[in-house]
């Protein structure tokens, strides 16, 4: 895919990077190997693979998820060092 110093251009403002004209002939080079190297495997033959989230069988290694009795508000709000009513009371963070 040939990739034009004004499309490099284009991309680095739209990423808000400020680069020099070397930076841009280098990043034109390296955007277009990638892109190539995208296009090789968009030419993959893929037809009788089989759609997958991983490339290995991966096994769940939490526990179901079962609602249990849980502390007393009181309890678990002994040690906390603020609390208002039945809640924690934790500093404003912005």
């Amino acid at each position: 895919m040939g990739l034009s110093l004004d499309q490099v251009k284009k991309i680095a403002k739209l990423s808000r990077i400020k680069m020099t004209d070397e930076q841009l002939k280098n990043m034109r080079i390296e955007l277009e190997n990638i892109f190539n190297h995208i296009d090789v495997i968009q030419k993959a033959d893929t037809e009788k693979i089989e759609p997958t989230g991983h490339s290995v069988n991966l096994d769940s290694v939490f526990r179901n998820d079962v609602v249990e009795k849980s502390a007393p508000v009181k309890e678990v709000l002994k040690n906390a060092p603020k609390q208002e009513d039945d809640f924690f009371t934790v500093r404003k963070i912005i």
